[in-house]
């Protein structure tokens, strides 16, 4: 027993090594606050449907001044959609800047996961007042800033795959019980 006991605290300092900042934590920002949720059962919306669902397909959500959702899927017209009082869109923080929204979608790698990147370009903001909103490009596969031309992929983490090397889009929490969306940190 006393023997245990001399080794416990080596053996605490590895075990909080061993559960540190791995890759897992690494994925997801919490440097800019997230928070989004989008009830489906009452809306019935295909894009956020087809974006949670549909391997490869990502919509682009945003809101207006009067905090309508504003959903945009590559080559189709915006929607605009009011949330309901239970999704308190008064609380809605959409990352880095509110106007510049989030890309939600799956991976057309077929990992199951839904993925949520914030709509800010990450090597261009520095913390100021600008904006550098992304775009889609390459048919909703990709997004591009239109200040430094750096595209990123959606479908592979948001790496940079065009332009100067950079950093990889900030991505957020996210789930989808088939009804209820939810991105957040």
């Amino acid at each position: 027993m006393k023997t245990l006991l001399r080794y416990l605290p080596t053996l605490l300092v590895v075990l909080l090594m061993l559960s540190g900042c791995g890759k897992l934590e690494d994925e997801y920002s919490i440097k800019y606050r997230c928070r989004f949720l989008f009830n489906n059962a009452i809306h019935n919306n295909t894009r956020i449907q087809a974006a949670c669902t549909s391997w490869g397909t990502f919509v682009h959500i945003t809101l207006t001044g009067n905090r309508t959702v504003k959903l945009e899927v590559f080559g189709q017209d915006a929607e605009l959609v009011q949330p309901v009082a239970s999704e308190q869109p008064e609380h809605y923080a959409l990352g880095i800047d509110n106007g510049s929204g989030l890309f939600i979608g799956c991976s057309s790698f077929n990992d199951g996961a839904i993925y949520v990147f914030d709509g800010q370009c990450p090597n261009c903001y520095s913390g100021g007042m600008t904006s550098y909103r992304l775009a889609f490009s390459q048919s909703g596969q990709w997004v591009t800033c239109p200040s430094c031309h750096r595209s990123y992929d959606l479908n592979n983490g948001g790496l940079v795959v065009q332009g100067d090397a950079g950093s990889k889009l900030y991505r957020y929490r996210a789930s989808y019980s088939g009804q209820i969306l939810q991105a957040f940190n």
